[in-house]
């Protein structure tokens, strides 16, 4: 059986619908288009066919594929929680709609109310540890670390200072070096590790450092012995030679009076004379030819007294007095 319908489109479209009587043939319609494209559709296919290009589409949609607004959840399926959050969201935003400005204002109300304490709240970080895995070796480094440098099981206090000529040459000269010297009394005597806040009862680091108050001395046992062989009336003992034998200032060892001194945890970016002439023609005590930076470590035990914000207090002392 056939039939003819006229669409919305006006003359520009006609349909044409077939039905087969038998149950097993599908019906089967037509469309046809004023620009020459006519679409053939039989049971859940469509067929579009044109001089350019041609296209397969769905003839077909089930009911349950549109969504309606008043669609709800099947009362076979449903439970009374999800019919319960149903109705509750529902409800909710019924009134947000009608009182959408209340709402709002209560929200920033609420959000400004509760961040309040943010700049007020004291901020802690971890830098070690915070920001590894869990189970990563590093950890178990960091705790060998700790446990070699503290006899009491906390944090060591560590601090390292890096210094360098402001006109970028050489600190084997003497005042870079008494400078140098100077640096490393006054970080051991004039800051005091406070004691839970107060520094007025706080102790140097000379005063509470324990194994490794003299890590660097090599530097001021190389800079006296710098000085007095660069006096102009300082002569060797033996003009042929070119290192003192009392006060041998060679690197990396240096030493003093038979004793021997390591000077390669201090120094770095050593540039040694390239021959003994080129040592002698420069008229120094030292194979040392230039020498960019110098490294100072301030290594001890935390002291009992002082908490963890003590050691820190006593550590952004020091980096602020010297970058200020």
């Amino acid at each position: 059986m056939a039939k003819a319908e006229s669409t919305s489109l006006g003359s520009n479209v006609a349909t044409i619908s077939v039905d087969h009587p038998h149950p097993s043939v599908p019906s089967s319609s037509a469309s046809v288009i004023s620009n020459g494209t006519v679409m053939i559709s039989s049971g859940d296919s469509a067929r579009f066919s044109s001089p350019a290009d041609s296209a397969i589409v769905s003839s077909e949609f089930s009911n349950s594929d549109r969504l309606s607004d008043n669609s709800r959840i099947p009362e076979d399926h449903s439970t009374k929680f999800t019919r319960f959050m149903d109705l509750f969201f529902r409800n909710v935003g019924y009134i947000i709609t009608d009182h959408a400005k209340l709402v709002l204002t209560i929200v920033l109300i609420f959000t400004l109310f509760t961040s309040i304490k943010v700049p007020f709240t004291k901020q802690e970080d971890d830098l070690k540890t915070g920001y590894t895995p869990h189970g990563a070796r590093s950890h178990q480094e960091v705790a060998m670390h700790e446990e070699f440098y503290s006899k009491n099981g906390s944090d060591p206090v560590q601090v390292v200072l890096f210094i360098v000529a402001k006109d970028n040459g050489t600190l084997t000269r003497s005042h870079h070096l008494n400078e140098t010297v100077k640096v490393l009394d006054h970080i051991g005597h004039n800051f005091f590790m406070p004691n839970h806040g107060n520094t007025s009862n706080g102790q140097s680091f000379y005063e509470f450092c324990t194994d490794f108050c003299e890590f660097n001395e090599p530097l001021r046992h190389f800079r006296n012995g710098f000085v007095i062989q660069s006096n102009p009336d300082y002569a060797l003992l033996q003009p042929n030679d070119l290192f003192d034998s009392r006060i041998n200032l060679s690197f990396p060892f240096m030493s003093v009076l038979g004793r021997e001194l390591d000077l390669s945890p201090l120094f770095f970016g050593v540039r040694k004379f390239p021959n003994d002439d080129a040592q002698r023609h420069a008229h120094l005590t030292t194979n040392i030819e230039h020498l960019p930076l110098i490294v100072l470590q301030y290594r001890a035990d935390k002291p009992k007294y002082a908490t963890k914000e003590d050691v820190q207090a006593w550590e952004r002392t020091i980096e602020r007095y010297f970058h200020l």
